[in-house]
This record gives structure tokens, C-alpha cells and sequence, in this order.
């Protein structure tokens, strides 16, 4: 498809991060997994390269946050669990649980 990626595919940028799951005209798209170069990842939902819809983020110290994306941001219901299993249920918008100040 014009030289872009399509399907399904794996590819590892020189940071040491990779993408495995389907592409859709060249950019990440439908449930996929993204591995950071220090050890956290994301798995989940994407749309045109950025997380969207739901998807479960580990964090190289071990916290995870579970639930809902948009645009790359946590937005919409999740929860935050620490690395101790404390966890933090709530509402994200546009990556700032809704209540807090950033």
C-alpha cells in the first residue's frame, strides 16, 4: 500500500523501544503492544499511532494504570495501582485524574 506498513508487523526504533500489532495506512492501529526502551509498556487499544480506547500501561517502577486513553492521554474511567497494590480508582481527563491538580 504505497510503501506503508499494513497488517500486522513488529518495528523497533533505535531507543531500544518496539511495536508489535497491526498497522492501518502506515501507523499503529487496533490492539497492540508498545515497549518502552526502559521496560514499561502499553497494551491496548491505538488509533493512528497514539493510545486510544483501553489499554493497561506498566511503568518500569511496577505501578500500572488500567482503563481508558484518548489521544495519546488517560481519559475516562481507570485505575492507578501501585507498585505496593494500593489502588487508586477514578476519572481521567486529558491524562489528570479529574479532582487533582496536576
Amino acid at each position: 500500500m504505497n510503501g506503508l506498513r499494513h497488517g500486522m508487523g513488529k518495528e523497533s526504533f533505535p531507543n531500544g523501544a518496539y511495536y508489535e500489532g497491526p498497522y492501518v495506512s502506515g501507523k499503529r492501529q487496533g490492539k497492540g503492544t508498545y515497549h518502552y526502551g526502559n521496560g514499561a509498556s502499553y497494551e491496548g487499544d491505538f488509533l493512528e499511532n497514539k493510545r486510544h480506547g483501553f489499554g493497561t500501561e506498566t511503568y518500569d517502577q511496577g505501578d500500572k494504570y488500567v482503563g481508558e486513553w484518548k489521544d495519546d492521554k488517560k481519559h475516562g474511567k481507570g485505575t492507578y495501582i501501585f507498585h505496593d497494590g494500593v489502588k487508586q480508582e477514578g476519572v481521567w481527563e486529558n491524562g489528570v485524574q479529574a479532582g487533582k491538580k496536576e
